[in-house]
């Protein structure tokens, strides 16, 4: 199968025909305007209800919470640097909670404010869903938007349909930090 080129909007089915069990969400970006080390974005998943309201502290998958509680979702760290795959997560569709319905993948930049920075500086922003099994690439989205003000990206999310589960393209940007996103879906910055 070929790999999906999906655009802003664009929903796709992720395990429905396709059989995939095991995935890894790689997110990367380029930094121009200030040294890379200086800048440091973060991937952060928020596991929700239908309603997008996270199921609570433990779904709040990014550098300070790895693991969701049935370990379906498994963070790979914090990776200040850019470029290919600059973090990512694997996932096991079988072991997520069957309260999630929706998994939202979005950036932060840490301490935006504080550092005077914004998605201004980033770069051939992505992501990318990868068959674990196969080792293969099987979907891919460039965000071409420019965020030159905002301080946090959704840049997708995956979720239940008809007991499948499939992928939407969002780019939405926030003038908000994490703390900011935690508080939009309902929960308190840990």
């Amino acid at each position: 199968m070929p790999i999906q080129k999906v655009t802003k909007g664009n929903r796709v089915d992720l395990t429905k025909d396709t059989g995939l069990q095991k995935a890894r969400i790689g997110l990367g970006w380029d930094i121009t305007g200030v040294d890379e080390e200086d800048a440091d974005l973060d991937l952060v998943m928020f596991l929700c209800d239908d309603k997008y309201h996270c199921l609570g502290d433990s779904y709040i998958i990014f550098y300070n919470n790895l693991i969701d509680p049935e370990r379906a979702i498994i963070h790979s760290g914090d990776n200040k640097q850019g470029g290919n795959d600059a973090e990512t997560a694997s996932i096991e569709f079988r072991k997520i909670s069957s309260k999630v319905e929706k998994i939202v993948i979005a950036v932060t930049i840490h301490e935006a404010r504080k550092r005077r920075q914004n998605f201004g500086l980033v770069n051939n922003a992505y992501i990318r869903i990868i068959d674990l099994e196969k080792d293969k690439e099987i979907l891919h989205y460039d965000l071409s938007e420019d965020f030159s003000i905002e301080t946090s990206v959704v840049f997708g999310e995956i979720y239940r349909h008809n007991g499948f589960w499939k992928f939407k393209a969002v780019g939405q940007g926030y003038n908000q930090e994490l703390a900011g996103l935690c508080d939009k879906y309902g929960v308190e910055y840990i």
